[in-house]
């Protein structure tokens, strides 16, 4: 059952795994719990990912986790969020919803690393087409391994 609408204040830490999700390290304990999953309603006007390492304040109901889609116990809907105190705020992330497919690009393959190991880790792609790497074909300089790539649509 959700809780009435709660402001919470603490640092906002983005997850950058397979799933990637906010988490509201809060200053005080909020359910018995010292974090809690952020999720952005659609009345959000602020968008959390410009906040992300910055302390804030958020505002909307908790509630408990009812499927495995979240990573915590709890999560608060958030209505408003807001930078309390200094903030750096960060670009937001890249929209490629409008991205056209690259015409020259006939077939390609996409090699995957996740690494398992503890911690927040992002998701490494190499793409191919006809052995060589997707980038060179598109006349970009070459990916770094350690670079997450774009679609491939992105790529012009």
């Amino acid at each position: 059952m959700q809780s009435e609408v709660r402001t919470l204040e603490g640092q906002l830490v983005f997850h950058d795994g397979i799933r990637k999700w906010f988490e509201l390290k809060l200053d005080e304990p909020q359910c018995g719990e010292t974090s809690i999953q952020l999720m952005a309603a659609e009345a959000a006007r602020t968008p959390m990912e410009a906040l992300r390492g910055c302390r804030v304040r958020s505002r909307g109901a908790i509630d408990f986790s009812a499927t495995g889609y979240y990573s915590l116990g709890i999560y608060q809907g958030v209505l408003a969020i807001e930078p309390v105190g200094e903030c750096s705020r960060q670009p937001l992330f890249p929209v490629y919803s409008k991205a056209k497919p690259d015409q020259a690009i006939r077939a390609y393959r996409v090699d995957m690393h996740v690494n398992y190991e503890p911690g927040d880790h992002p998701i490494v792609f190499h793409v191919t087409s006809a052995g060589q790497g997707v980038a060179a074909l598109a006349g970009l300089r070459e990916l770094r391994s350690d670079r997450r790539i774009r679609p491939l649509w992105a790529l012009r």
